[in-house]
């Protein structure tokens, strides 16, 4: 038999088989794959929306709950302020409570629930059932004294029947009676708060393939979200098969359901495919459904073109065969060894003879690939450089190792880190080549062969004591690779402005605290001061009544004194520049350190500069002089000397400073000086920087020294800092003095009182400010019209603007405040006079208003001969305009 017939017979039969079972087992393969797929993706987007549904809920208890709990507490706070009235005792207090909730349902079956410990036992203070009952030894009550406040969930076991149900709670700790009071109920019995319409717009977002959907059913078979069948019970549905399809899907829940379904649109029943997973905290089951058919759609054109290339492979097979099989096998030869050449010299193939079209067709495309195929390597080649360009440019330390916990990729990163050159690194154990990061070893290699990313942060401290923090992270690479890639990056920097920024965070809640505190206490001292005054000034007092008088007047002056402490903490005053006694400020400064740093710290003062007045802020030079004491006795933990200096220095051109040129002229020139442990020379430039500080986390901002800084170069002034280790530390603060004639403002005022004609109007919530300024004005000769709260003062203000002279206006008042008060009065009268008085007010609203220069601002605690000034030089103003 000839080779054209043996190549046609033999050959092409193989040929055609081949490529048949090549088809078949390609088309099985897919449609395997595809259903896979499918399943996958189908199950992912049902654990998604899932998640997204309980997420939901969630949010809807947590709202719910506050919302009672929030309502209980103000009802709590108002019976406790019925108690310290005497209106009625506590325990009457706490019945009413209990009445007050008494028959409250939260959701089918929940209750409001109050614990409370005593001689470390814990008491069920409210309860619909068991009041009083001691519940220390149920897991519910230990939860609840355990977290006080905020959203929690656990399981309850019902003491009758032992039966263990989720609960859900919302707790807040009502401290006045040692209270954590609640709202609590089963969260099964929270689905109504669900809201459906959300839930629906979230699964009419998916598809499951072409013409599949997600649908919703209760415990009870009933359909609550369904294109076409929503509303309706599922229960006894069947399909034309007879089985009941929606009690075999709940039975397959977990798993994945075949069946045939016919839908009024459709001609006959076709085959589908479902998922269901149980919500369990609502007792529904989500569940998607698609048709088998739109999986297999893609193999319908594929077995297609599987039939026509079978038989366009036959027909040309005998045709080609037949015709060119004897002048096939020569240049077939040939083009064989031109590959060979190619795979192993990399030569481009050329053809030495000519054959047939077709066979020099497939010369041309051979040679045409080599040609391709080495461009192709140059520009992979290429790209694998700028590649590992770009990896080595990455600041993260980056390593590829194998299963077998092997490095196989080692960037530059990594050489830095580490000082092993890649060469020595790649094929060596990750545990040698990472030996700095020993103590994170079984980390590493639990997660390198996991099929999840995972990531880590780590704490290391060098030998010098230097510490740092990384972020570790492995990411598996495909399957097919067996490997995964380590990084490693520096996140010491994140790390302490985070802490840093939690720091100055609770530093301010502490100043606001400390403002409010200031605010209530002015307020008091001022009606101790003006009483004080009004007293003294009565012409029928004794002479041992005016030293008692005189007694309660001082030491009322010596704690308005400590509020204006609290007030430079809190930073809540308005800050005012004005002539400066440093060494008085000093000397305050000093007082305060005796009482607050450790007493094995001794502080002594040579302040022996023969001029010391500046212009400044007392409470911004005071919070220097304190931020240098506190940052000295830090230095000093087992005791020291800590010293303040000061003395009068001439600057002129060869004598200013280096660093911060100092006009000429003479300065104070300040001295702290400590004997503590001094801080490193390589830190001195940085010390005075935002966020640095040498100090333990949780122990120092790195604010104190940059707001020294701010301070005195807002004042003009220069501040250096000499500092050995072992030896201590000096910070030398060199300040501009006032040369011209200042005014001495004694410290006591006046008690004579300036009389005046007038209407003044006084807005004030505190009654007994109220009434003392009242009684003090009527006292200097004015007609006094009251308002306890800014809206009060405001209608006043309407009926008789014309009237009042001056209205005398509190900052902080409920209803409405002073500075919505003080703008509606404008719009009223622009020509209106006011003084705000206030022991502190937020900075920006009274500086805004100082701003406009439309009023006087007097200070609480005030006394009687200031205000009466304060008044006389008001009224003698012209108004605005005029």
């Amino acid at each position: 038999m000839k080779l054209s017939k043996k190549i046609a017979l033999y050959f092409g039969g193989f040929i055609i088989v081949v490529v048949a079972v090549f088809m078949a087992l390609n088309y099985i393969i897919v449609q395997q794959s595809l259903e896979r797929n499918a399943h996958v993706n189908l199950k992912r987007s049902v654990e998604s929306i899932s998640s997204a549904t309980q997420s939901m809920l969630n949010a809807s208890i947590r709202s719910y709950l506050r919302g009672i709990v929030h309502q209980d507490v103000i009802r709590l706070k108002s019976l406790n302020d019925d108690v310290q009235k005497g209106v009625m005792t506590l325990p009457e207090a706490q019945d009413a409570f209990q009445e007050y909730v008494s028959g409250r349902s939260i959701g089918k079956s929940g209750y409001i629930v109050a614990v409370n410990e005593q001689n470390k036992k814990l008491f069920l203070a409210i309860h619909p059932y068991m009041r009083g009952e001691d519940c220390t030894d149920i897991e519910g009550c230990r939860i609840w004294d355990r977290q006080k406040s905020g959203y929690t969930e656990y399981n309850w076991r019902n003491p009758k029947d032992q039966s263990v149900r989720k609960k859900v709670a919302y707790l807040e700790y009502f401290e006045p009676w040692d209270w954590v009071v609640g709202a609590t109920s089963y969260k099964d019995e929270f689905t109504e708060l669900t809201r459906i319409d959300d839930l629906k717009r979230t699964i009419g977002q998916f598809k499951v393939l072409d013409r599949g959907y997600f649908f919703v059913l209760d415990d009870k078979l009933n359909m609550l979200i369904h294109p076409e069948l929503e509303g309706q019970s599922m229960k006894n549905f069947r399909n034309s098969d007879g089985v009941f399809v929606a009690r075999e899907m709940i039975r397959h829940e977990g798993d994945f359901y075949y069946y045939r379904l016919k839908t009024a649109h459709e001609k006959q029943s076709q085959q589908r495919f479902s998922y269901v997973k149980k919500l369990n905290d609502l007792n529904w089951y989500l569940a998607a459904t698609g048709y088998v058919d739109d999986i297999r759609k893609p193999m319908h054109q594929l077995a297609q073109w599987g039939y026509v290339l079978i038989l366009s492979v036959t027909l040309l097979l005998g045709v080609l065969i037949t015709v060119f099989s004897r002048q096939l096998t020569r240049p077939l030869t040939l083009l064989l060894q031109g590959i060979r050449d190619f795979n192993m010299e990399r030569k481009l193939f050329q053809m030495p003879m000519r054959s047939v079209l077709e066979v020099n067709q497939l010369c041309a495309e051979v040679e045409a690939t080599t040609r391709s195929l080495l461009s192709s390597e140059k520009q992979i080649q290429t790209l694998l450089t700028e590649l590992n360009s770009i990896i080595n440019s990455l600041p993260s330390i980056l390593a590829v190792v194998d299963t077998h916990k092997t490095v196989e990729f080692w960037n530059e990163q990594a050489e830095k880190f580490t000082g092993i050159p890649a060469v020595w690194a790649i094929g060596q154990p990750v545990s040698q080549v990472l030996s700095p990061f020993k103590s994170e070893m079984t980390f590493l290699e639990t997660h390198i062969a996991s099929p999840k990313m995972s990531k880590k942060n780590c704490r290391l401290e060098s030998g010098d004591g230097r510490i740092q923090y990384f972020e570790i992270a492995t990411y598996p690479l495909p399957r097919e690779l067996s490997a995964t890639i380590i990084r490693i990056d520096d996140i010491t920097e994140r790390t302490r402005l985070e802490e840093t920024l939690q720091q100055t965070r609770k530093m301010d809640a502490i100043g606001n605290l400390a403002g409010g505190i200031a605010h209530d206490f002015n307020n008091m001292l001022t009606g101790i001061l003006t009483s004080a005054q009004l007293l003294e000034n009565r012409t029928d007092n004794s002479e041992k009544a005016l030293r008692s008088v005189k007694i309660i007047y001082e030491t009322a002056l010596r704690a308005a004194g400590l509020t204006q402490n609290l007030l430079t903490f809190s930073r809540k005053q308005v800050r005012k520049a004005e002539p400066l006694h440093v060494h008085a400020t000093i000397k305050d400064a000093v007082n305060l350190l005796t009482r607050s740093i450790d007493k094995r710290i001794a502080i002594t003062t040579e302040l022996t500069s023969s001029a010391d007045v500046i212009i400044g802020d007392y409470a911004e030079m005071q919070s220097v002089f304190l931020n240098l004491g506190v940052n000295a006795s830090h230095a000093m933990m087992d005791g020291g000397e800590l010293t303040f200096r000061t003395e009068l220095r001439t600057i002129d051109a060869s004598t200013a400073p280096a660093s911060t040129p100092l006009p000429a002229g003479d300065y104070i020139v300040i001295d702290v000086t400590d004997t503590g442990v001094g801080i490193p020379e390589q830190l001195l430039d940085k010390v005075f920087e935002p966020f640095f500080t040498t100090k333990e986390t949780g122990k120092g901002t790195g604010l104190g020294l940059a707001s020294v800084y701010a301070t005195v170069t807002r004042q003009k002034g220069d501040i250096s800092i000499a500092s050995k280790l072992a030896q201590g530390t000096r910070v030398t603060i060199r300040l501009p003095l006032e040369t011209e004639t200042v005014k001495k403002i004694t410290a006591k005022s006046e008690s004579r009182l300036i009389q005046g004609t007038g209407t003044i109007l006084v807005v004030e919530d505190e009654e007994i400010i109220r009434e003392i300024a009242s009684q003090a004005l009527s006292q200097m000769g004015y007609t006094v019209m009251l308002a306890d709260n800014g809206a009060k003062g405001l209608d006043v203000f309407k009926q008789h603007w014309r009237d009042i002279d001056l209205v005398l206006l509190d900052m902080i008042m409920p209803v409405m405040g002073g500075k919505e008060c003080f703008e509606k009065m404008k719009q009223i009268n622009p020509k209106v006079r006011v003084i705000v008085a206030s022991g502190f007010s937020k900075n920006d609203e009274l500086t805004t208003m100082q701003d406009t220069d439309d009023f006087k601002y007097i200070a609480k605690p005030y006394s009687i001969g200031a205000l009466s000034r304060l008044v006389a030089d008001v009224l003698q103003m012209p108004a605005k305009g005029e």
